[in-house]
């Protein structure tokens, strides 16, 4: 089975539409997104942990089309896998490059077991083409704020796309018992080469290395409220990648390479499956040679509301950079850099509490025993 949500068909005029209605209204249309919050409260509370798996798949449908870019399902049993894309809803390659793998998968008939689903995380902020709309999505996971959302009702736009999206992955939790993955898709401000962040799941692991992608480890200890940690608690295979820059036009051909790939890591394809054309683009995630196939962060500098933080320019992500190096400006002065390393996520956008990382190189066989 086979579906290619309309909303793909939606997104180019709802997106016009949204940006005219912000510029009449001089304010945020987006906080008329929590209406109907009742709805989904009353889903709640009557099955509990969400959507329990007797529901009819066309209520399930009702409930997602608004976010669902696709969903596809093989003849055969096999794992769960959801794409989050534009979790931060101004990163749209993740959007482009599912489309092109559902595209794909309905005009060929490919051998497929188990169940692929791609979603919009943040459907008001991806309509406006901003990061987020009140606070940021990928930061509000922890297991404290989940539980209140799910207790009370939403108190902002984010709180109400987190609730929308627990019952998604409650849903498919209950609709299976097989092996589940998500994969969260971003970009980056600054210019990078293709990396992936996970919790140390060995699947996640396997799958990381099948393409070489930098690893980052350690970054769910500086970030609280992450998405890959929460839905990796609940017994998920949890993987974050970020293909590139927001303005590159590659990032959606990385995205896409990393989505068949991990299709195929999950025996939920063959590789023979793989597009010949993806087959042969792996120098897309080629990285400096001076680069190790894994680093760790060691720093992170967060930015507090009047900082009036400013991040000196040209930086790119995994730049080597020396202790004491001027790295940006705030209110305060200068900002140096503590220790040496390698600049990891300079911030080079209006939107976001995070300055920048420092990480360190682990070595190649850093990497080979961690897997």
């Amino acid at each position: 089975m086979h579906i290619l949500s309309a909303c793909c068909r939606r997104w180019q005029t709802r997106r016009g539409d949204y940006r005219r209605r912000l510029h009449r209204a001089g304010g945020n249309p987006a906080r008329t997104e929590t209406q109907g919050v009742t709805t989904l409260q009353e889903r709640i509370h009557i099955h509990g942990n969400g959507i329990d798996a007797s529901t009819e798949s066309t209520e399930w449908m009702k409930m997602i089309q608004h976010r669902l870019l696709g969903t596809h399902r093989g003849d055969e049993s096999g794992p769960t896998m959801v794409i989050i894309a534009a979790l931060h809803g101004n990163e749209i390659s993740g959007s482009n490059a599912s489309l092109r793998v559902f595209n794909r998968l309905q005009r060929k008939a490919i051998p497929f077991r188990g169940q692929l689903t791609a979603l919009i995380g943040n459907v008001p902020a991806y309509d406006a083409g901003l990061r987020f709309i009140e606070e940021d999505l990928n930061r509000i996971w922890t297991r404290s704020r989940v539980e209140s959302v799910m207790k009370s009702r939403p108190v902002n736009v984010e709180e109400t796309q987190m609730l929308e999206l627990l019952q998604c992955f409650n849903y498919l939790s209950l609709s299976s018992d097989r092996q589940k993955y998500m994969l969260d898709l971003h970009t980056t401000s600054a210019v990078s080469p293709p990396f992936a962040a996970h919790t140390g799941d060995l699947h996640a692991r396997n799958i990381v290395r099948r393409f070489g992608a930098v690893e980052v480890q350690r970054i769910t200890d500086y970030l609280n409220g992450m998405l890959i940690k929460y839905v990796a608690d609940q017994g998920w295979t949890s993987i974050v990648f970020e293909a590139g820059s927001h303005h590159h036009t590659e990032s959606v051909d990385i995205h896409e390479m990393l989505i068949w790939h991990s299709l195929a890591a999950a025996e939920m394809i063959d590789e023979e499956d793989i597009p010949t054309r993806i087959q042969g683009s792996e120098a897309l995630l080629q990285h400096p040679e001076t680069l190790s196939a894994a680093v760790e962060v060691v720093h992170h500098h967060t930015i507090k509301k009047g900082d009036q933080f400013r991040m000196r320019q040209g930086y790119r992500n995994f730049q080597s950079i020396s202790r004491g190096e001027l790295l940006a400006e705030d209110r305060n002065g200068p900002i140096n850099a503590p220790i040496n390393g390698r600049i990891f996520l300079p911030l080079y956008q209006n939107e976001g509490q995070d300055g920048f990382f420092i990480v360190q190189d682990l070595g190649n066989s850093a990497h080979e025993d961690a897997a």
